[in-house]
């Protein structure tokens, strides 16, 4: 694993000549994160800029991006409190999103508040993984954490199981 501590900046917008009114914060990242990431991205013909420029909200505490999608939706949405601040979104543009058996992949893990990584450590070996990477980190910063393996258990969980997880749970 590998953590980056990123800034992030607040963007403002102007329609049809009126004043700027601030919008929402978006990352930054070092030169040598946005090379790191690019070529992440470059298997879904995508950017950093532009990827997490569309992912929704505010730049949450922590990121945390794996270097290919994996198939732990399931496994999230089974172990993360009904009420969290957890997200994930994939790399790549899903080709049937609306499948009635739908799973998404995972490329990026957003987490909003320390806390909720902390309690989902609890029930998940990722994310004890990731809290023991991220638990000495300041909450008022931002952070980035390259996760480069999967725990042993999650890389034995199946696509089925990983599926049943994901209906069961989403």
């Amino acid at each position: 694993m590998k953590l980056f501590e990123i800034e992030k900046y607040r963007t403002h917008k102007s329609t049809n000549n009126e004043p700027f009114n601030s919008s929402e914060d978006k990352p930054l990242f070092s030169d040598e994160l946005e090379e790191i990431l690019d070529s992440i991205l470059d298997k879904c013909g995508q950017i950093s800029i532009w990827y997490f420029d569309k992912l929704q909200g505010d730049v949450p505490w922590a990121y945390v991006c794996f270097y290919d999608e994996v198939d732990i939706a399931g496994h999230i949405a089974a172990s993360r409190p009904e009420e969290s601040s957890i997200r994930f979104s994939p790399y790549c543009y899903p080709t049937n999103p609306d499948a009635e058996d739908f799973t998404p992949k995972v490329g990026t893990i957003m987490v909003h508040d320390k806390s909720d990584c902390e309690e989902i450590s609890k029930n998940s070996t990722l994310f004890n993984n990731i809290w023991n990477e991220l638990k000495h980190c300041d909450k008022d910063r931002n952070w980035l954490l390259l996760v480069d393996t999967l725990p042993d258990d999650l890389k034995k969980l199946t696509e089925q199981e990983n599926k049943k997880l994901w209906l069961m749970n989403s």
